[in-house]
């Protein structure tokens, strides 16, 4: 357009860093949240069916915790499309929570399909990559490869650390979940953090 203005990425990336402070939901409305001193300082996700989970807590049982499901994408929206629509498919998929961690700023095609999400929780984050490539001590070049890797770097630190799980999901916008994938990694869960030997 005439009108649009041309903006440097680190300016794009303090705009993002504002948009993340928010912790955006983009379906709110079908799974609330609602805060509680007992969750380890993180939100209680409430289903559609009413039940409560903690968000990084325990799975104590069906319930009784969510897992987060990270996927880091880019701007391909193919492939992510059919990842979410197989992701729909996943037997107890409604309980977890869908983090998307977004690089590059040409966004649009992968929220229309976020925003069309309506089988989990999901939230969205932007990678802001001057920011991670300055703290990794990366200088201001990028070979693609920098950028991949503090892009998993933000996306582990934000679900581990600032989200407070203690056990992260990863997917990548290419690879298709099998239909017992999130209750594989129910089952894995309690047993990889009981047991540090479990990586």
């Amino acid at each position: 357009p005439e009108d649009a203005k041309q903006m440097l990425e680190v300016d794009l990336d303090t705009m993002k860093a504002r948009v993340n402070n928010m912790h955006l939901c983009l379906n709110a409305a079908a799974f609330p949240l609602a805060l509680s001193s007992q969750s380890r300082g993180g939100p209680i996700l409430q289903s559609r069916g009413g039940s409560k989970s903690t968000r990084g807590g325990p799975v104590q049982d069906a319930t009784g915790g969510a897992l987060p499901v990270w996927i880091r994408v880019c701007t391909r929206v193919d492939p992510l499309e059919r990842v979410l629509a197989q992701l729909s498919k996943v037997r107890g998929i409604e309980r977890g929570v869908l983090v998307v961690s977004i690089d590059r700023d040409e966004m649009e095609g992968v929220l229309r399909l976020l925003l069309a999400v309506d089988f989990m929780q999901v939230r969205v984050y932007m990678h802001p990559f001057t920011e991670t490539r300055t703290g990794l001590g990366f200088g201001d070049w990028d070979t693609g490869v920098h950028r991949l890797n503090s892009h998993y770097i933000f996306g582990l630190r934000l679900t581990l650390e600032a989200m407070n799980f203690r056990y992260v999901i990863t997917l990548e916008d290419d690879l298709l979940p099998a239909p017992d994938f999130y209750e594989f990694h129910e089952n894995l869960w309690p047993l990889a953090d009981s047991d540090e030997s479990v990586a």
